[in-house]
């Protein structure tokens, strides 16, 4: 499950369509990349880089090799 949601935060650091259709539709975008809302919550929960990697745990990337991604929703 946690390899599922650092895939999608991976995919979306590096895919420009993918992130302008999570900037328009959120929901869809995680339904389509089959993330739980259990992974939705903690991906989402307030943009905070440590809780991500508290719940990725073991499978977070180190912070310098992390790839930074500043998402803003309105």
């Amino acid at each position: 499950m946690r390899k599922n949601a650092l895939r999608f935060l991976v995919d979306l650091s590096k895919d420009a369509q993918k992130r302008e259709a999570f900037q328009r539709n959120p929901g869809a975008v995680l339904e389509s990349a089959g993330i739980s809302d259990e992974e939705a919550k903690a991906v989402l929960g307030g943009g905070d880089s440590n809780a991500i990697r508290q719940y990725l745990g073991s499978e977070a990337p180190e912070e310098e090799e992390a790839p930074v991604l500043v998402l803003v929703l309105s």
